[in-house]
């Protein structure tokens, strides 16, 4: 599951199956950082997966998205 799935998840009110707006309150944005490798890391990864996208390329996209995952783990915290 992505990281901001399992924080929106976390905040959704009991039986519903959406989130509500207050949900957001909840979900720290942080600012971009140059100097931060994994900020860097992350842009490099969204231009990839445009460029994939463009070019119909499915599969490419969903090892990006993994390694998307894994940099915001560690960006957040969750894991080193």
């Amino acid at each position: 599951m992505r990281v901001i799935e399992c924080l929106v998840l976390h905040y959704i009110e009991a039986g519903c199956c959406f989130s509500t707006p207050s949900a957001i309150k909840h979900v720290v944005i942080l600012k971009f950082n140059l100097k931060n490798e994994l900020y860097l890391k992350l842009a490099k990864i969204s231009k990839r997966s445009h460029q994939f996208k463009s070019e119909d390329k499915e599969k490419d996209i969903e090892k990006l998205e993994k390694e998307n995952d894994e940099i915001a783990k560690r960006l957040f915290g969750i894991t080193k």
